[in-house]
């Protein structure tokens, strides 16, 4: 693809791509959307519940990071499902699913590890959320420990990803030239 393509001719180019699938595109979305809402309704309803216990609690954080994970990996899906479609080949809603079923060890493992990262780069926002207030004395660690969260956070979401894919493509050229 030319970078230098004018914003005109990439609108052009999308409708093309699109022309006679928009059923099928908004069909996928809405799949991925009612998915994900639909698994975590019952856990945000319990933890909305006044009386819940500590159990209950522990249940829904640890379904929040299970359906976090598995919804993680449809995204992936659903991306490989818009990649196919830009590239024009064939598309289906199963597309969706693929990380379920070629290789879902790996789609997991590396959605877990992406996982586990954003978690160290949120935990000084969690640590500030939970245990210091926003006046007082402890002010000042608790805006030290949002700081660092949003510093981690930058470093972890945004230039982690591009320095892999950096990586990736050395050693896709070091793969191809030798």
């Amino acid at each position: 693809m030319n970078p230098k393509k004018k914003s005109k001719e990439l609108k052009r180019i999308s409708r093309e791509n699109l022309n006679g699938r928009y059923r099928l595109s908004m069909s996928v979305f809405l799949t991925v959307t009612l998915i994900n809402l639909f698994s975590d309704l019952p856990f945000t309803y319990l933890l909305g519940n006044v009386y819940a216990t500590k159990v209950q609690t522990v249940i829904y954080y640890i379904a929040e990071v299970l359906l976090s994970i598995v919804v993680g990996v449809l995204q992936m899906g659903l991306i490989r499902f818009h990649l196919n479609m830009a590239r024009k080949k064939e598309c289906r809603i199963s597309d969706v699913f693929y990380c379920f079923t070629n290789h879902s060890n790996r789609y997991f493992g590396a959605y877990i590890i992406y996982y586990a990262i954003s978690m160290i780069a949120k935990a000084p926002f969690l640590v500030a959320k939970n245990f210091f207030k926003l006046s007082g004395d402890t002010m000042g660690i608790a805006i030290a420990l949002y700081a660092a969260s949003a510093v981690l956070s930058f470093i972890v979401l945004v230039l982690f990803p591009f320095t892999c894919i950096w990586y990736s493509l050395v050693m896709i050229y070091q793969y191809l030239h030798v």
